[in-house]
């Protein structure tokens, strides 16, 4: 049993390398914007051509997460256990979570913690200071853009059972007052394994991206990052 998984494991993670480079060696160009301005598509396009519940790439630089990210409202963990073509797969590809899309003022990005480190497993790189300062930027590639994201809080938390008392931070992605974001800023920083010298404003957008944990039962890592606005030419 365990050299079919570690089999499964192996194939899965071809599939992925032989989808991006699919796309690597396609050049999409298309005209997004009615005044004519022309503006290329990312070749992440090619990934949505293939399966429409493609919603962005996810890369993050000196780890091993290089992974399409899937988003399904109608059933937020349908790729949990499911591979890019829909099939059967341990290891599933990372997800938007219920209640966020990636316009939200705050959205979640699930992903798998696998011993063979592939999906979210390196995720908890971040929970070294050093690693941080060193990679504190990651990416995620849309089909119109490529977004860049800057890491301020890495927590290591779990999930509350139901009659428990507690902030429950998977809860926040969607929209935010004022003081829902003001709340979920003041917690993450809180509760961070490090302080970052970020300030987040309200209106900037956060990524959370969550895994699981096993330093205690029911355990989660969590990442959050702002965005970053891109800057006027």
């Amino acid at each position: 049993m365990l050299q079919k998984s570690y089999l499964q494991e192996k194939q899965e993670q071809v599939a992925f390398a032989e989808l991006k480079a699919k796309a690597n060696q396609t050049a999409i160009h298309k005209n997004l914007r009615a005044n004519s301005q022309v503006q290329p598509y990312t070749d992440c396009y090619v990934f949505y051509e293939q399966n429409a519940d493609f919603a962005a790439w996810l890369t993050i630089p000196n780890t091993k997460i290089d992974y399409p990210v899937m988003y399904t409202p109608w059933e937020p963990e349908y790729y949990l256990r499911r591979a890019f073509d829909g099939s059967y797969s341990r290891s599933g590809i990372p997800f938007i979570g219920e209640g966020g899309t990636l316009d939200s003022d705050c959205f979640i990005i699930y992903g798998h913690n696998l011993k063979n480190d592939t999906m979210f497993s390196t995720l908890e790189s971040f929970a070294d200071l050093d690693f941080w300062q060193e990679n504190p930027i990651f990416t995620l590639t849309t089909i119109t853009e490529q977004r860049k994201y800057e890491v301020f809080a890495a927590v290591e938390t779990r999930v509350l059972y139901q009659d428990e008392s507690g902030y429950r931070p998977y809860f926040q992605a969607g929209t935010l007052t004022k003081d829902e974001f003001s709340e979920l800023v003041s917690w993450l920083k809180d509760n961070s394994l490090y302080d970052t010298p970020l300030t987040i404003e309200y209106g900037e957008q956060i990524l959370m991206l969550i895994t699981c944990s096993y330093h205690t039962d029911n355990g989660r890592f969590l990442v959050a990052a702002r965005r970053i606005a891109e800057e006027k030419e």
